[in-house]
C-alpha cells in the first residue's frame, strides 16, 4: 500500500482550458478535471491499486496499466471499467513494474518477470490488442555480462530500472542495471536494434532528442500553467511536476551521452 498522491501521476491537456489528471492515492486510481481555476471532484477508476501506475493516450482515450493488490498486472481505459487485458498472479506469479508504450497504433505492455529458481529477472512484453504479433527482446541487445537464458532472452540478478521515450516512430528504450545502461530502439515494425554508438546511430539520437526536448519543454510549461491556475493544491501538482522533472533529467542524460558519442566519432574523423 502507498501513501499520498502517486509522483508518476500525468495531466492530459484536452484544451487550453480543460485538463485530465490521473494519479493514484493509498489504493485508488482516481482522474480529476481542471476547467480554468476549478478542479472538480475526483472519479475513482479502482479501488484495488498497489503499485506500478503507467498511463498514456491511445486510440483518442487514457488508457493505463498498474498491479492491483493480488498483484495481477491490470489494464483498463477511461472508457471502459472492464479490464482489457490482465496478467494473472495465479498464473503467473512473481511480475513486476508493468509499463506501457506505443508505437504507431500499436499498444506494447513491458513487465518484468522473476525466475522463483535462481531469481533471476527477465524483461518481457506483450501486445494486448494483437495477440498474434510477438515483439523479442533478445540478449543480443544488452552487455555481454547480462547472461542469456535458454530461450535467447537476457536475464538480470537483480531487478532493473526501465524508462521509455516515444520518440516519433520510434521507441526508447533505456534500461539500467548493477551500473550499466542499456539503450534500444523499437521500430514500427516491431524491430528492436541496440543503439550502437555510430555516425548513424548520432545523427538519429541527436535528431530525435531535439524533439524529446521540445515536448517536455511544452510539459514544463503546461504544469506551471496548472500549477497557477490551481493554487492551493501544491501536494498533487508538485507531485505530477516530479515526474516531467525525472523525464528531463533523463532525456538531458540521452543528450550528454550522444555529445559524448560526437566527440568521439568526429573528432576521430577530424
Amino acid at each position: 500500500m502507498q501513501n499520498g498522491v502517486n509522483p508518476m501521476g500525468n495531466v492530459y491537456a484536452v484544451d487550453a482550458e480543460k485538463n485530465l489528471i490521473i494519479y493514484s492515492t493509498g489504493n485508488y486510481i482516481c482522474l480529476r478535471t481542471s476547467v480554468g481555476e476549478n478542479l472538480t471532484r475526483p472519479i475513482i477508476l479502482c479501488n484495488d491499486y498497489a503499485s506500478n501506475l503507467s498511463d498514456l493516450v491511445y486510440n483518442n482515450t487514457i488508457y493505463y496499466a498498474y498491479q492491483n493488490t493480488n498483484r495481477d498486472i491490470i489494464l483498463r481505459s477511461l472508457i471502459e471499467q472492464d479490464n482489457l487485458y490482465q496478467i494473472s498472479s495465479r498464473n503467473t506469479p512473481d511480475c513486476f513494474y508493468p509499463q506501457i508504450a506505443v508505437i504507431q497504433k500499436t499498444l506494447i505492455l513491458f513487465y518484468f518477470l522473476k525466475n522463483p529458481v535462481n531469481n533471476s529477472y527477465c524483461l518481457k512484453s506483450v501486445l494486448p490488442f494483437q495477440p498474434e504479433q510477438k515483439l523479442l527482446l533478445p540478449g543480443t541487445l544488452f552487455s555481454s555480462e547480462t547472461a542469456p537464458s535458454d530461450s535467447g532472452e537476457a536475464v538480470f540478478s537483480s531487478l532493473p530500472t526501465l524508462r521509455i521515450l516515444s520518440m516519433g516512430g520510434t521507441l526508447l528504450v533505456h534500461l539500467s542495471h548493477d551500473r550499466e545502461e542499456f539503450i534500444f530502439t523499437i521500430s514500427e515494425s516491431l524491430r528492436c536494434d541496440k543503439l550502437d554508438k555510430t555516425q548513424e546511430t548520432l545523427s538519429f539520437t541527436q535528431a530525435e532528442l531535439d524533439k524529446s526536448k521540445e515536448l517536455l519543454t511544452e510539459a514544463q510549461k503546461q504544469i506551471s500553467k496548472l500549477q497557477s491556475d490551481l493554487s492551493g493544491r501544491d501536494e498533487l501538482i508538485q507531485s505530477i511536476r516530479k515526474q516531467y522533472e525525472e523525464l528531463m533529467d533523463t532525456a538531458m542524460k540521452y543528450r550528454d551521452e550522444a555529445v559524448k558519442w560526437h566527440d568521439k566519432f568526429y573528432g576521430n574523423n577530424g
